[in-house]
């Protein structure tokens, strides 16, 4: 996570540079239409009109786009260097571990066993389980018979 915000940080210095450097005293919106040989270009006016960049201003409409590009990727990265850093704040590595740990014997246990299962080894032909609780003890005769059934 600090790689990515020193990264973040880096990029936005960047854009910060590149957006300062374009110098555009024309705030107006930039519109463009299709046309057969390509687009034509427009500037909106405050009362709506558009108003038609001849091909000899075309300099004018590219360095206003490639300001309101700078601006919006540079609006986007300082959402995301905060959003990491929001997420950092609240994150915490210690609880996922603590799920484990917060888990009874017994479902210790539990867990154990389905990690036998999954690498192969069958409850019952290459691992033999006796189990016993405060409630029901130990039935000495089932153990005699895996004895009997799996050992001998």
């Amino acid at each position: 996570m600090k790689q990515q915000i020193k990264w973040l940080d880096q990029l936005i210095t960047a854009t910060r540079k590149s957006l300062n450097a374009i110098k555009v005293s024309d705030d107006r919106p930039v519109r463009s239409s299709k046309r057969k040989n390509g687009y034509q270009y427009y500037l909106q006016k405050d009362d709506g009109k558009l108003e038609y960049v001849k091909e000899k201003d075309i300099y004018k409409v590219k360095r206003i786009v490639q300001r309101d590009y700078y601006a919006a990727l540079l609006d986007n990265l300082l959402t995301v260097r905060c959003r990491i850093e929001r997420f950092t704040k609240i994150y915490d590595i210690g609880s996922i571990a603590r799920v484990y740990d917060d888990l009874s014997e017994a479902r210790h246990a539990l867990l154990k066993i389905n990690l036998f299962d999954k690498m192969g080894i069958e409850v019952g032909k290459e691992l033999v389980i006796s189990m016993e609780s405060d409630e029901i003890p130990l039935n000495i005769k089932q153990i005699e018979k895996k004895i009997k059934e799996y050992l001998l």
